[in-house]
């Protein structure tokens, strides 16, 4: 109900996906038949969340669509509307011909080792958080064959796509969507404050 208020309130059309419960995952189950990989922040909120992703992505790819845009459940704004859906359409509109996946929403970037493309966007290092992202087919195909068995946290093994170069990865510099971790918390056992770069407008 909270995220669908929020999708109408900005007059966002979104095909709905019913995540996986953290309650209906089975840790040593998965681990016995080798469909997860022990690490140590390893816990049933993460696995659920990243699989989550995982379905969208297959979901998407079952489409003829070049490209997807993916939002978590528990998104906020402090755009109004006819601003926020202005730079969301720049933003789609104008992406980078070698874009395969936008951070629309993003955290905890290494800053210093990024740079800024133009009035849109900068060129992504390491960014992690996936609450408002956009991938093309590339990338989906991409993050599903190398994250499907989970070694790490979902948003560590996207990162290391990115840092490895197999993926060409922008952050949006405008900080359109963010996380409502104050009124919804986390299932993933992570409640630390988001750090964005200082051109993130």
């Amino acid at each position: 109900e909270y995220i669908q208020d929020f999708f109408d309130k900005y007059d966002l059309n979104v095909n709905m996906i019913e995540g996986i419960n953290k309650k209906d995952i089975n840790i040593d189950y998965l681990l016995n038949n080798r469909l997860i990989k022990k690490w140590n922040a390893m816990n049933e909120g993460r696995i659920a969340c990243h699989n989550s992703h995982l379905n969208v992505l297959r979901e998407f790819l079952k489409t003829d669509n070049e490209r997807c845009i993916i939002f978590e459940d528990d998104l906020k704004s402090d755009y109004s509307k006819k601003s926020l859906i202005k730079i969301f359409n720049s933003l789609m509109n104008n992406l980078p011909p070698d874009c395969d996946m936008l951070y629309i929403g993003y955290c905890h970037e290494r800053c210093n080792l990024t740079k800024e493309y133009n009035e849109y966007f900068t060129k992504a290092h390491s960014p992690v958080c996936r609450h408002a992202y956009s991938v093309n087919r590339k990338s989906a195909q991409l993050i599903l064959n190398h994250t499907s068995i989970m070694f790490n946290n979902g948003d560590e093994m996207v990162k290391q796509l990115i840092v490895n170069k197999y993926l060409k990865t922008y952050l949006s510099n405008y900080n359109i969507f963010q996380q409502n971790r104050e009124n919804m918390g986390s299932n993933l056992g992570n409640n630390s404050i988001l750090t964005v770069c200082s051109n993130y407008r």
